[in-house]
C-alpha cells in the first residue's frame, strides 16, 4: 500500500460561530490528483489553509509525507508549495525580483541577484531578462 502524501484528519475550523470545515478528512497518494469542489464559502480554501500549514484547524491533524504539520511545521512545509487564487504579485517589482522574494520564503531555496538557476526560471517564463517585467506586465498565467 502507498502512504499518503497528504492526510487530513476530522479537520475542523471555526470563525467565531461560524464553521468554516466541520470534520473533513482526505487523503491524497503520490500520483493522484485531488480536486475540491464546492460553493463559495464552503470552506475549500480555509481547508487548503489548514493543510499547508498557514492556518491552524481547531482540531484534527495534518500529515504530510507522514509528519504531523504540527508538530515538524519547518521541516514538513519543505514538501508542500501553495498559490493562492488572489495571487499577490506586487507591481512595483519585476519578475526576477517577484521570484526572489517568494524564493527568499522557503528556508532551502536561494535565488540570489546573479543566480543563473533564477535567470533561467524566469527566461522559461518567456522573459529575457528579470529586469524585463514588471508585475501588471505577466499574464496571470505566467505569474
Amino acid at each position: 500500500m502507498t502512504q499518503s502524501l497528504i492526510t487530513a484528519e476530522s479537520i475542523t475550523k471555526r470563525y467565531g460561530n461560524l464553521v468554516a470545515v466541520d470534520d473533513v478528512g482526505l487523503s491524497v497518494s503520490q500520483g493522484e490528483i485531488y480536486a475540491l469542489v464546492g460553493a463559495n464559502g464552503a470552506g475549500k480554501s480555509t481547508l487548503i489553509r489548514s493543510i499547508v500549514g498557514i492556518s491552524v484547524p481547531d482540531s484534527g491533524q495534518v500529515l504530510i509525507c507522514g509528519e504531523n504539520l504540527a508538530h515538524q511545521l519547518p521541516a514538513t512545509k519543505k514538501h508542500i508549495g501553495y498559490l493562492p487564487e488572489e495571487l499577490i504579485f506586487y507591481e512595483q517589482l519585476t519578475a526576477g525580483e517577484y521570484l526572489r522574494l517568494v524564493a527568499g520564503l522557503k528556508e532551502d531555496c536561494n535565488l540570489s541577484t546573479g543566480s543563473t538557476q533564477g535567470r533561467r526560471d524566469v527566461s522559461c517564463a518567456g522573459y529575457e531578462s528579470p529586469s524585463e517585467a514588471r508585475g501588471l506586465e505577466v499574464s496571470a498565467g505566467g505569474r
